[in-house]
This record gives C-alpha cells, structure tokens and sequence, in this order.
C-alpha cells in the first residue's frame, strides 16, 4: 500500500512539474524513474511502467474539475516539529483528505511539500502537554511512519519513529484528534 501512496505522491509532483510555466527545468524522464527507484518493496518498479506513466502525463495534463485537495476532511495550520528546541517547528498548511496527511507551505501552495499515508497509523496525545496542544502520529504496530517529501524538486522516501504536531489551540488539537 505505501508504495501506491508514494507513487501517486510522484504522479502528482511530475504533473505540477511538468506542466507548470514558471518551471523552466522540467524533470527528465530519467529523473522521474531515479525518482521513483526502491518504491516496489524495496525493489524498482518495471521501468516500462514508470516510462509509460511518464510520457502519459507530460503529454497530457490531469486537470481536476474542483481541484485534488477540495473538500477535505481536515484542513488548517499546525507546527510540525521538525528538531529540537523551539526552531525545531516549522509552521504548515495541512490537509487530511482520502486517508493522506498533505503537508503545504501555506494554503495558496500549488503542491504539496509532503505526505503521511494514514493506513495504520494512530493519533496519539500526551498527558505531560500541560497545555493540550501537541498530537503524535505514530504506527499500530511500533513500526516506523512513513512519508515522502518534496526536495529540490526530488521526491524523498522517509522514516520517523513519530510525527509530532503543535496546534495553536486545545480545541485545534481536538479537532485534529477526533
């Protein structure tokens, strides 16, 4: 199931990329398949269906009649913590839609900086929150949680033990848990 979440997560950063006219440096079909190596249970995918992929969508635009992220479940600005102390946050726009967590610089950003597919993951909160602002994603098995971020125009794979997330409210954080 990763592997589906990840794929389309790239489909969807080669579309932007492709078809966006302030993009002057397309990415190549070779970096597209470079991209998208490991994603097959840790195995490339057959390279004739990511070539196909990518000539389908550089030749043809998706265009979404309302847009991809319309009517999410959830939607609003969290701090994401990204390291330690109090500059270990970075402040995003993120949207809960189709059993995916996207990640935005603000909400006018055209693509997602990254995604958390949800499948199996739990939504935890912590009692030592004093103030009852942070939530946690973690796995139902212990495992590692998943995701994939965009960077330098590259789509990278990721791993994290936990996601932590900072709500500006205690209602924010109830609505992001419930």
């Amino acid at each position: 199931m990763d592997t589906a979440y990840i794929l389309a997560y790239s489909l969807i950063m080669l579309n932007t990329d492709a078809h966006n006219p302030n993009n002057k440096n397309k990415m190549s079909k070779a970096e597209f398949i470079k991209n998208n190596s490991g994603i097959w249970a840790g195995q490339d995918p057959p390279q004739e269906i990511l070539e196909t992929l990518y000539d389908n969508i550089v030749t043809e635009e998706i265009k979404f009649e309302h847009g991809i992220f319309s009517n999410p479940e959830k939607k609003g600005f969290l701090k994401k913590k990204t390291g330690t102390g109090v500059r270990g946050w970075k402040n995003r726009w993120f949207v809960l839609k189709d059993n995916c967590l996207y990640w935005f610089k603000n909400p006018s950003a055209e693509q997602p900086g990254g995604i958390i597919p949800m499948e199996n993951i739990q939504v935890t909160t912590q009692s030592t929150d004093k103030k009852k602002r942070t939530f946690t994603l973690v796995t139902a098995d212990g495992r590692n949680v998943k995701l994939c971020k965009l960077e330098k125009g590259k789509v990278l794979q990721g791993q994290s033990r936990e996601v932590v997330f900072l709500a500006e409210k205690p209602e924010i954080r109830d609505e992001w848990v419930a």
